[in-house]
C-alpha cells in the first residue's frame, strides 16, 4: 500500500509526492500531491521535513504532471515520510513502533 506513495523532483526546484494512480506515454498522475520541504524550528533551530498541499484549489484530489517536468522518476518513500505524508493527508497518525496504545 505505501509503495504507491512516490517521491520526485520537479525542473522548478519543488519536490513533489503523492500515491502514483496512472501513468500514460507524457504524464504521471498523483492522487494528494504534496510538496516536501525543510524549514528550520525556531525553538530547536533544527530541520525539519514541512508537508503542503501541491495544487490546494483544484476540484480534483488526481493532479497530472507532465513526466516532461520531473528530474527522476518517482521513486518510493522512506517509511518517516511516508507517516508524515499520511497523517498530513488524512489526519491518522501511524505509530513509528508496533504494540498497544494505553490512554490515561
Amino acid at each position: 500500500m505505501s509503495n504507491d506513495i512516490k517521491i520526485s523532483r520537479m525542473t522548478s526546484g519543488e519536490t513533489i509526492m503523492g500515491r502514483v494512480v496512472s501513468e500514460t506515454e507524457t504524464t504521471i498522475t498523483f492522487s494528494k500531491p504534496a510538496l516536501v520541504f525543510t524549514q528550520v524550528n525556531r525553538d530547536t533551530q533544527q530541520q525539519e521535513v514541512g508537508i503542503a498541499p501541491f495544487a490546494p484549489f483544484a476540484q480534483d484530489e488526481k493532479v497530472p504532471v507532465y513526466k516532461s517536468s520531473l528530474q527522476y522518476a518517482p521513486v518510493v518513500v522512506n517509511k518517516q515520510l511516508i507517516a508524515n505524508y499520511i497523517k498530513a493527508t488524512t489526519n491518522l497518525d501511524i505509530p513509528s513502533k508496533p504494540g498497544i496504545i494505553l490512554e490515561s
